[in-house]
């Protein structure tokens, strides 16, 4: 977050809790970045360091009553919750073996066949995890 704030693509305020002095590390990091040229704002106007949560707290209600910059931030709650990503998500290997069996089309559409068995999901990355790890075995037992 904080290299998309020193970019440019984002205003949100960025603060970090520096309890026990335990991001100092970082905000020297920083000032040395500035020093060095190599960042192109302050390190102020990118994270702000407070001790406590409860002045992190502040600061962000602070932030949001005022302009930065000239942008005001825009804090947008999200629609929905994060969904779960998995292995199993499409496009994934069990949607193109579905395709291949099932004649389906390019585009990742499993045609409908209400008489056809469909296997569980976890299925093919089970067998395929399973082959590869007997694979390996008989390769490792033949080496010895």
């Amino acid at each position: 977050m904080a290299c998309a704030r020193a970019i440019g693509l984002t205003t949100l305020p960025i603060v970090v809790v520096n309890a026990d002095g335990y991001y100092e590390n970082f905000k020297q990091m920083l000032d040395r970045a500035w020093l060095d040229q190599l960042i192109k704002l302050k390190p102020e106007k990118i994270v702000h360091f407070v001790p406590t949560a409860e002045d992190a707290v502040k600061w962000v209600e602070e932030q949001g009553k005022v302009k930065l910059d000239g942008l005001q931030p825009k804090l947008r709650k999200r629609e929905s919750a994060l969904k779960k990503s998995s292995f199993m998500d499409s496009p994934s290997l069990a949607n193109w073996f579905r395709r291949l069996s099932s004649g389906g089309s390019s585009d990742g559409a499993v045609a409908e066949d209400e008489g056809k068995f469909a296997l569980p999901e976890w299925t093919i990355p089970f067998v395929v995890g399973v082959t590869i790890g007997a694979l390996i075995g008989a390769r490792s037992l033949r080496a010895k």
